[in-house]
């Protein structure tokens, strides 16, 4: 997954160039992690979600709501100026 996920952000990064001339903005969203029917595939997914709670500094887990609340952030007009960029949605969890 993490080799997945690399690719998708270079991927972002060149697609963020290339198209910008064409007026169209490239970006990816990090959310922390959110229980998903794919996450809970991941085995001892409970442990991670625990460990994961830890370290937010919200104690709790992200929630699709707050996935979707970045999108709608990204797909504002008040956000043209954001192209390439990486959007951690985790409410700090990678802090720690």
């Amino acid at each position: 997954v993490t080799a997945a996920k690399a690719v998708l952000e270079a991927l972002m990064r060149q697609m963020a160039v290339e198209l910008a001339p064409l007026g169209i903005r490239t970006n990816c969203i990090q959310a922390g992690v959110t229980r998903t029917p794919s996450f809970a595939m991941i085995p001892n997914s409970d442990n991670l979600a625990e460990m994961a709670m830890k370290r937010n500094p919200f104690n709790r887990l992200t929630v699709p709501s707050d996935v979707a609340n970045a999108v709608a952030l990204l797909a504002n007009p008040d956000a043209t100026w954001i192209n390439g960029t990486i959007l951690k949605v985790d409410g700090g969890e990678s802090l720690r």
